[in-house]
């Protein structure tokens, strides 16, 4: 019903996602990272998989997480992108990749995360001289057992799914208010 699969997320399938996120990390840091990782993303539910993004935290020694790598796919062009976010210091970025076609490529991301514990909260702005979109995400932490995961299972019977038709029904929704659209172009990688 649930399952990981490796080829899903970043990197090579033959290397462990732990040293492949590092290998990433260090690469866009251009200066080594090390600690442990922590992913948050889909797993496939009943064969199926997407994810328009999965997030990778590095904690440290101290138990302080002190980067996020953010792994943005695209929809239907299944690419990836990465962005490196430093906790201690969260710079906007440039955007540097086309996800939906109601987002032009000149805009500026805005990061704001918080440092995971009993609360997980992360927020992502994009603007262009205004703000144009602007996405949250809240948790609180649960265990995980049989009885919790067969909980979110069974209230949530293919988070797949849902998360797949939810994205295609807002850009109809967006299509019909006349919202402008932007072509794909090549993205750097």
């Amino acid at each position: 019903m649930i399952r990981y699969k490796r080829s899903d997320y970043l990197g090579d399938p033959q290397k462990s996602l732990q040293s492949a996120v590092l290998e990433r990390m260090s690469e866009l840091a251009d200066k080594p990272l090390s600690g442990r990782v922590f992913m948050l993303g889909q797993m496939r539910m009943f064969g199926l998989y997407f994810s328009p993004v999965n997030f990778y935290y590095l904690q440290q020694d101290d138990g302080q997480f002190s980067h996020l790598l953010a792994e943005v796919s695209n929809t239907p062009w299944n690419q990836r992108h990465h962005y490196l976010v430093d906790l201690n210091d969260q710079q906007d970025c440039q955007k540097a990749f086309h996800v939906s076609p109601f987002n032009p490529m000149d805009m500026q991301y805005h990061w704001n995360v918080r440092q995971p514990g009993e609360r997980l909260a992360l927020a992502l702005s994009c603007s262009k001289g205004e703000k144009h979109f602007d996405a949250r995400l809240s948790l609180q932490r649960k265990s995980l057992n049989s009885n919790s995961l067969l909980r979110v299972v069974m209230s949530i019977p293919s988070m797949t799914v849902k998360t797949l038709v939810g994205i295609y029904w807002q850009a109809f929704k967006l299509f019909l208010k006349g919202v402008p659209v932007y072509g794909h172009s090549q993205n750097k990688k």
